[in-house]
């Protein structure tokens, strides 16, 4: 009887022990459970629009991705308006202030991680006007005006030597006039003055005969 009772105290030892293990792995594994992720939600607008299915929204903390979700769908996949979203963030990814990117995008919106319920989060987004970048110096060719045409000069004609020698003005040397270079009142002139030379070598030549 007494071998029996100490056999049964020892066994009633051993369970308690284990007992007392599980309980304290129960409580150890309730301590290590991290926080439920926090869900965000709502409406996304793009360019004052509300943004069609398939748009990419990114969970972001600083440089960090926290989650990605879409337009159109929820949680699980679940199908839902096209302009609405909805993306999980566990707390050991990102717990400080969230911000999003609609597509290439950042939206205006940021807000806290919180899992004590669910976040409505409304985003807005304006996309990038895409600018003209101006051709860097060099890309435009520019036009070099053609010189202008060479305009021919005319050749002026040298004379050749001897042509100008004892060239004389009209009416200087010997008073004959080329043939065809005046005009009939200077070939007039010219007989008159041969006649009256005419006349005073008669004139002086009679007047010997009667000396």
């Amino acid at each position: 009887m007494i071998k029996i009772c100490k056999r049964l105290g020892v066994g009633l030892a051993a369970a308690a022990l284990l007992l007392g293990l599980a309980g304290l792995q129960a409580s150890g594994g309730a301590r290590a459970q991290t926080n439920p992720p926090a869900v965000f939600t709502g409406t996304v607008t793009i360019d004052g629009e509300a943004a069609a299915a398939g748009v990419t929204i990114t969970a972001m903390m600083g440089d960090t991705t926290c989650a990605t979700g879409m337009t159109g769908r929820g949680l699980n996949n679940a199908v839902v308006d096209d302009n609405r979203y909805a993306v999980q963030v566990l707390e050991s990814v990102c717990n400080g202030e969230i911000s999003f990117m609609v597509g290439d995008a950042m939206a205006a919106e940021t807000a806290p991680f919180s899992s004590a319920g669910l976040n409505t989060v409304n985003l807005t987004a304006t996309t990038a006007m895409a600018t003209e970048t101006p051709d860097e110096p060099g890309d435009m060719e520019e036009e070099t005006p053609a010189p202008p045409a060479e305009t021919e000069t005319p050749a002026m004609e040298t004379p050749a030597a001897g042509d100008g020698e004892n060239m004389e003005p009209p009416g200087v040397g010997t008073g004959l006039a080329p043939s065809g270079s005046y005009s009939a009142t200077t070939t007039l002139a010219a007989a008159l003055g041969a006649l009256a030379l005419v006349t005073m070598l008669g004139g002086y030549a009679l007047a010997r005969r009667r000396g």
